[in-house]
């Protein structure tokens, strides 16, 4: 690749006709439209048949293969174009945005080509990089999704987003890649709902069986190992966009509704499904629309370090971090405000092949503020979550504090969003939490039972050095088994709070 920029740039100062021509084998053309990034050979660098129903070797690489890279030059003008012809057809680069129809800036394209020669030089094998900048407009989608292909099928490494802003539709987030948003760079989800149609192929789940009946997501994992999001950057999920403000005054609960139908449903921010090895750190995420912000469904050691989860708290729905039928997951060092639940612990499993726990959940040294509830555990005819720790959290201006909270079924059957088991939620402990400005129940279980709802109960649930400033005291149904140890619950008149506990997102009256 280095000899073709240095042989053309040559050819061009010379400003002669000129002409170069190469032999190679097949398993050489492979490689080589691989790094340039030839559109279907993203990623490709052996030959060999792969499982993805696109490629086909003896279709693509027929015995009697070519590329072409030819250059113009206007007489007038300084500008020297490019056109690439793959067995006599024209092709286009991925990721990489044409002048007009299939011709490229030179300039752009050899600025493009020696990003990536220069970094596959200098890596090291399991260490690669791509570093992105962003462009001066359009999206950056095709850019991204080229280089997390190309990482991951050289065993792993870092796409960098340097800086800029990165205008995206959604993107799949590969084995053994790091996305990287460096400090100054923003990926900004697009605006338009149209960009984020349900996807067709999925592995891990049944799309039909999940909330909403959405899988859509801006980032999206689906049975990937050992993959992160990193860096001091900013995810911006253009929330704005897809809601809008009540009217009136007579409204309750959040200050904005949804503008799309509900059965269409606004995307969720990052879906992981059926990962391992996940790692979440030092990034913001925020303007999240009414779609939750991280969904970890069925996933296995999941590492959420110092990450800002900032979420306009009137708008409804918008999720923290919601852990769903998960093993050995770490929150830590977070901050996370958001209009519904900041944590969410449950084990809806309807969607998967198999019922699976929710189990070993952690959540330390975190800041939460929900006006809805700071954790939220378990929801009607989800299965069993054990064995969890929540310590050494902040709860403030929240609507609710810890608990679970299970409606009537009807009103979560047009949602879609329920289990296939009876709800068992055991073995928590809660130790070392202050929660201030409360408007509900700084700890609740409150279920609603019909024929519909099966709920086992809470066992060996245990709060330990709990404090709370709250309009409501503790709520706990009959037949569950929560402890109290060390704990202080002071309450106050509606008066002395700052906020309108009826347009404070969503409280919780029970009593």
């Amino acid at each position: 690749l280095d000899d073709i920029i240095t042989r053309a740039d040559k050819a061009i100062a010379d400003g002669k006709t000129a002409a170069t021509l190469r032999y190679g084998h097949d398993a050489n053309l492979v490689p080589l439209m691989g790094l340039i990034g030839v559109e279907g050979f993203e990623g490709v660098y052996v030959l060999k048949d792969r499982p993805d129903p696109r490629w086909n070797s003896a279709r693509m690489i027929p015995m009697c293969s070519n590329l072409q890279l030819i250059f113009y030059r206007h007489r007038h003008k300084k500008q020297v174009l490019v056109k690439l012809l793959y067995n006599e057809r024209e092709v286009k680069i991925a990721g990489l945005d044409a002048v007009t129809g299939p011709y490229y800036d030179w300039d752009s394209l050899k600025r493009h080509w020696m990003v990536i020669s220069r970094n596959f030089k200098d890596s090291v094998p399991g260490g690669h990089e791509v570093v992105l900048n962003a462009p001066a407009d359009g999206y950056s989608t095709r850019m991204i999704q080229h280089a997390i292909d190309s990482i991951s099928a050289l065993g792993g490494g870092r796409v960098n987003l340097s800086g800029g802003t990165f205008l995206i539709a959604p993107i799949d987030l590969k084995s053994g890649v790091d996305l990287h948003i460096s400090e100054g760079a923003t990926l900004l989800g697009s605006p338009k709902l149209e960009d984020y149609p349900d996807r067709t192929e999925t592995r891990h789940f049944d799309t039909s069986a999940l909330p909403r009946w959405r899988n859509i997501a801006l980032i999206y994992a689906d049975e990937a190992e050992d993959i992160a999001i990193s860096g001091s950057g900013t995810i911006d999920c253009s929330g704005k966009a897809y809601v809008k403000p009540k009217e009136g005054d007579n409204w309750t609960g959040w200050h904005f509704d949804r503008i799309v139908p509900r059965e269409k449903s606004i995307p969720r921010a990052v879906f992981f499904a059926g990962c391992r090895n996940v790692s979440v750190r030092d990034i913001t995420i925020t303007n999240q629309p009414a779609g939750w912000s991280f969904w970890i469904h069925d996933c296995d050691y999941v590492r959420f370090r110092d990450c800002n989860i900032i979420a306009d708290v009137r708008y409804p729905n918008n999720d923290g971090i919601h852990v769903n039928c998960s093993r050995d997951v770490f929150i830590s060092g977070c901050h996370i405000e958001t209009g519904d639940d900041s944590i969410v612990i449950r084990a809806n499993s309807r969607s998967l092949a198999q019922n699976k726990p929710c189990e070993r959940v952690v959540a330390t040294d975190c800041s939460l503020r929900s006006w809805s509830s700071g954790v939220r555990i378990g929801w009607n005819n989800d299965g069993v979550m054990r064995d969890c720790s929540l310590t050494r959290l902040k709860i403030w201006d929240s609507s609710n504090g810890i608990g679970c909270y299970v409606p009537l079924f009807k009103y979560v059957e047009n949602s879609n969003d329920y289990g296939r088991e009876s709800t068992l939620v055991q073995d928590f402990w809660c130790d070392d939490i202050a929660m201030d400005e409360v408007y509900g129940n700084p700890v609740y279980v409150k279920v609603f039972k019909d024929e519909k709802n099966h709920f086992e109960g809470v066992r060996d649930f245990r709060l330990r050095n709990v404090r709370a400033r709250s309009l409501m005291a503790p709520y706990i149904d009959d037949g569950n088994d929560v402890r109290f140890s060390g704990c202080t619950f002071d309450l106050f008149p509606e008066e002395l709070f700052p906020g309108n506990r009826r347009r404070h997102g969503y409280v919780l009256s029970a009593k």
